[in-house]
């Protein structure tokens, strides 16, 4: 699965970014998913965006 997401970022010159939560419960879901302490969806999207930051700069 990573060689392949590799593939696709180098291919069409974006970011992939490939986040999985390995959950007790739902109330560790919540927790790292909903809370802003540790809210994994913003990580994630916060990683795509300086990826594609950094992206942009070594194009230069």
């Amino acid at each position: 699965m990573t060689q392949a997401l590799q593939q696709v970022s180098l291919e069409h010159g974006v970011p992939v970014i490939h986040t999985v939560l390995s959950l007790k419960d739902e109330e560790q879901a919540r927790k790292r998913c909903l809370e802003d302490e540790m809210n994994r969806g913003t990580a994630a999207g916060r990683t795509a965006f300086e990826m594609a930051n950094l992206l942009a700069e070594l194009r230069k």
